[in-house]
């Protein structure tokens, strides 16, 4: 791969995880320790950064180094937005920082809502067409018809 290339993934996953973490340039400057025209060189893509300060990222941004330097190639059939893209970092952020023990507990706690949200969306929709048996009285669907035939409605 050409370095102009790698720069361009490179600010591009960058730019995207300021953005993810509400972060300015100068704000991640100042964390690294290095100029601001120094990260505006790697978010524009005219340079890249050392490795240690690519892992420092990876540290301030709890990533791996490879959403930094490697290209994320997104399907139009999993588009995601920011604001959910946020959640599922703040989730990751909390499950990394689990013992093993909780972080077992957390998936099986997860399928366990996953099961209910799909037996609960099983419930409704069952509900929705279980009662076509129900008798309506003539004078109810008359006054209904009625009503529904009132232009003024």
């Amino acid at each position: 791969m050409y370095e102009k290339d790698f720069n361009a993934i490179f600010s591009k996953n960058l730019v995207h995880f300021l953005k993810l973490n509400d972060m300015t340039q100068a704000e991640l400057a100042a964390r690294l320790g290095v100029s601001t025209a120094t990260t505006s060189n790697w978010c524009n893509g005219i340079k890249t950064p050392r490795m240690d300060k690519v892992d420092a990222m990876c540290r301030i941004f709890n990533c791996l180094r490879s959403d930094l330097i490697d290209e994320k190639k997104k399907t139009e059939n999993n588009p995601i937005s920011l604001q959910e893209e946020k959640k599922e970092h703040e989730l990751l952020e909390v499950y990394r920082k689990l013992s093993d023990e909780n972080k077992d507990k957390t998936v099986q706690y997860s399928k366990g809502l996953l099961s209910v949200q799909e037996m609960d969306s099983e419930l409704l929709l069952n509900a929705a067409h279980a009662r076509t048996d129900i008798d309506i009285p003539e004078d109810v669907d008359t006054s209904d018809n009625d009503i529904m035939d009132d232009d003024d409605f």
